[in-house]
């Protein structure tokens, strides 16, 4: 069995090489795939992140965060997604109106020493609110319940927002997830059994009841209106995600082995086709993310996010056209379960949905249509627009 990436490469990194993080995650996340995928992610994987300074506070600039990102989705998409969500939470830690809980988790969430998940994503979707949070006396009383949590196993806490009761606004805490709860600590907050999913079953990832959880004053990290979420999460969900990068960037990786061992002129031109199809829309991708538009020009602003989504789209498109062009190559090979080519198939499946929201979706669907109405003959100029 070949393990490709990260030490085989030919889309190669968008900007300068990680070396320390490349040795790491060759010898720890990529050979341990497979298992992760089966078992579940190790929480020893994210210490080890953690103990070579790649977990907590990510190294600057924006470029190389995104290197590492591609790098730890490429190895093993499930472990990339439990170190991800500790981001947030990191960011409301250190933004944090409510010194309490600030001060007794932020330095250990920078440094890594905890793991941390979130319980936002109800929030993009319509409907009634839920959960939800009602005043008392003494703080706040949680209600509802949450899809799936990510992470929840080996976690040690997670981001949870809800919506005010009665109110637009939203208010954030941190609550105690698997690994730091201690029977009863949290009244009211029941995990359910572990979700099997089609994809990145291996992320722990478990559905939460919340029954009368209360929460001391002390304990918010913020409150803030509902649509001033909103609106920045709409522009962070409007970038191309670096994991599905990463994703197809190992998938060519063992489509380059595989080239290697078996002369096929075809594959090895498809191989070259995709391996520039990926530079060319990470190049644009990274390029819109980096742009800054003046907020009070409302026009120019939807302008941008509308480019940022398209090249989302197009992103997930060509993580979808490279993991299965590997499946094209292997054959019957890559049918069998466990294989690096069927769960990287699933993983690039998994980001199709992984912070979508409506208006990505609408510009994956506009983008698929245009190229299936596109004659045949005239689909290799589909990169003209990119910059």
């Amino acid at each position: 069995m070949f393990i490709g990436f990260p030490a085989v490469d030919p889309v190669g990194p968008d900007t300068a090489s990680l070396p320390e993080a490349v040795d790491l995650i060759a010898s720890l996340s990529a050979p341990l795939a497979a298992e992760a995928d089966r078992c579940g992610v190790r929480r020893e994987a994210i210490d080890a992140l953690a103990d070579a300074g790649l977990h907590g506070v990510l190294p600057e600039p924006a470029s190389t965060q995104r290197e590492l990102i591609e790098l730890l989705a490429g190895a093993d998409a499930s472990t990339w997604f439990c170190w991800t969500q500790h981001q947030s939470p990191l960011r409301a830690l250190n933004q944090a109106n409510g010194v309490g809980v600030q001060h007794r988790l932020l330095r250990d969430a920078r440094t890594g020493r905890l793991l941390c998940g979130v319980a936002f994503a109800h929030l993009r979707r319509s409907g009634p609110p839920n959960p939800i949070a009602r005043r008392t006396a003494n703080g706040w009383v949680v209600d509802g319940t949450l899809d799936w949590v990510t992470s929840w196993d080996i976690a040690d806490w997670f981001l949870l927002a809800a919506r005010i009761d009665g109110s637009d606004d939203i208010v954030s805490t941190m609550l105690p997830a698997g690994r730091g709860m201690v029977a009863g600590v949290v009244d009211g907050l029941v995990p359910g059994p572990k979700l099997d999913l089609l994809a990145m079953s291996g992320t722990h990832t478990r559905p939460l009841r919340l029954d009368g959880v209360r929460l001391h004053p002390e304990d918010v990290l913020n409150i803030e209106p509902l649509a001033a979420w909103q609106r920045q999460d709409a522009h962070k969900a409007a970038n191309a995600n670096p994991a599905a990068f990463g994703i197809a960037r190992g998938a060519l990786a063992d489509l380059y082995l595989h080239c290697q061992h078996r002369s096929d002129p075809q594959i090895a031109d498809w191989l070259d086709e995709l391996v520039e199809s990926v530079r060319q829309c990470r190049r644009q991708a990274y390029t819109l993310a980096d742009i800054t538009a003046d907020p009070d020009d409302p026009g120019l602003v939807e302008g941008l996010l509308a480019e940022r989504r398209v090249a989302r789209a197009r992103s997930l498109q060509l993580a979808q056209q490279a993991t299965t062009a590997v499946i094209v190559a292997q054959s019957g090979r890559s049918m069998a379960t466990g294989s690096a080519a069927e769960r990287r198939a699933r993983e690039a499946l998994f980001m199709h949905v992984q912070a979508q929201t409506t208006p990505a979706a609408h510009a994956y669907a506009g983008l698929a249509r245009e190229r299936n109405s596109t004659p045949p003959h005239s689909r290799s100029a589909d990169l003209s627009g990119v910059r």
